[in-house]
């Protein structure tokens, strides 16, 4: 299809077929800036995954628990990968993306239009990167703790609960068999004076047995050496120049494990919800801008704006613990704050271009 005419894209002179064409093009150049930015997501998708866990490896540290996740299914690990890649790509590609859908739309804006969509498209892009932070660096880590917290400080089992009565009967019938395999395997083993040489594994006393704690691992450890790292919450053995590592969980009946793609989608969800929120200034100005709202009728109305905005806040907080339902309220009225102000901003610069 023929490439429509500069003169008919500034006169909006263009047949349906110029605007499909001109649609397909800027599609085709959005999909192609993401492919590119795909490849590099790609390729250091292991290390946005890491980053992405970092709030639930520092939450888990603090706490005493080891800083990992489990997969539970064979292909769990590389489909995680390759939604953390794709997810990133779009995130980062959103300005590409939008600079074509401007290039498409501004030939058929007016002037007063057009210096709205400039307010209001760096305003939108400025509050996704604060609310981002504010997940990161605040909410995330803060939901996070909270709810490993909850969960690791349940009691540890009582080492020797009151059983039902039948329960009793049952376990003591089981001890009782045990009790008789046992001492008929003694009496088939080898004994001092027989034919068969009979090993005695050398024993220490309990007290004598102690495992080093560090903060990490010994450079080039002997093989058979065995550590404890306090801040990965393992314990750690050298075996053929590799490290095994075995967890050690707190004494507690609930040991949280986090499922990787749980976990990524505990963070999709809560940056959904947050960066949407962050998003609340820009529609009050974009309604302030098309002549919808006016800032000062939103300012009489404070309180109720309040009221609402609370009750909002709690029933969408994606991780539903105390903190998050008394914090993330209280942001979205400190969001609508913002609103007014930029409301008030907007306003003298459409008004003059609408003038003109």
């Amino acid at each position: 299809m023929s490439e429509p005419s500069q003169d008919s894209r500034t006169t909006g002179t263009m047949s349906l077929a110029d605007h499909l064409g001109e649609l397909r093009e800027r599609l085709l150049r959005a999909l192609f800036g993401i492919a590119i930015i795909n490849a590099f997501t790609l390729w250091y998708g292991r290390e946005i995954l890491a980053w992405l866990c970092q709030p639930l490896f520092e939450s888990q540290r603090q706490l005493g628990l080891p800083q990992q996740t489990v997969n539970f299914s064979v292909a769990g690990g590389f489909m995680v990968y390759l939604k953390v890649a794709l997810i990133s790509s779009v995130t980062l590609g959103a300005p590409w993306i939008f600079y074509q859908l401007w290039k498409f739309i501004a030939p058929g804006l007016r002037a007063a239009e057009r210096r709205v969509v400039l307010i209001i498209v760096p305003l939108s892009g400025v509050m996704v990167v604060l609310g981002a932070a504010v997940l990161y660096f605040f909410f995330l880590p803060a939901a996070i703790s909270f709810l490993l917290m909850f969960s690791a400080n349940y009691p540890p089992p009582n080492p020797s609960p009151e059983s039902p009565t039948s329960l009793k009967i049952v376990t003591n019938f089981f001890n009782h068999l045990n009790g008789l395999y046992l001492t008929h395997a003694e009496s088939n083993m080898p004994h001092a004076g027989s034919g068969r040489q009979a090993t005695q594994p050398a024993t220490r006393p309990a007290e004598d047995v102690q495992v080093p704690v560090l903060d990490r691992d010994p450079r080039n450890p002997a093989n058979g050496t065995i550590w404890f790292d306090r801040n990965l919450g393992q314990l750690r053995v050298a075996v053929d120049g590799q490290v095994r590592a075995l967890s050690a969980n707190p004494a507690s009946f609930m040991v949280p494990q986090i499922e990787i793609n749980n976990y990524i989608n505990f963070v999709l969800l809560m940056a959904l919800v947050t960066l949407l929120a962050f998003q609340l200034p820009v529609l009050m100005t974009t309604l302030a801008a098309v002549g919808l709202l006016q800032a000062q009728t939103l300012a009489k109305k404070r309180k109720w704006v309040f009221i609402g905005l609370f009750v909002v806040g709690v029933f969408i907080t994606p991780s539903q613990d105390l903190f998050s339902n008394i914090i993330f309220p209280l942001m979205l009225y400190g969001l609508f704050e913002v609103g007014l102000v930029t409301m008030r901003l907007v306003r003298k610069p459409v008004a003059e271009a609408e003038e003109g």
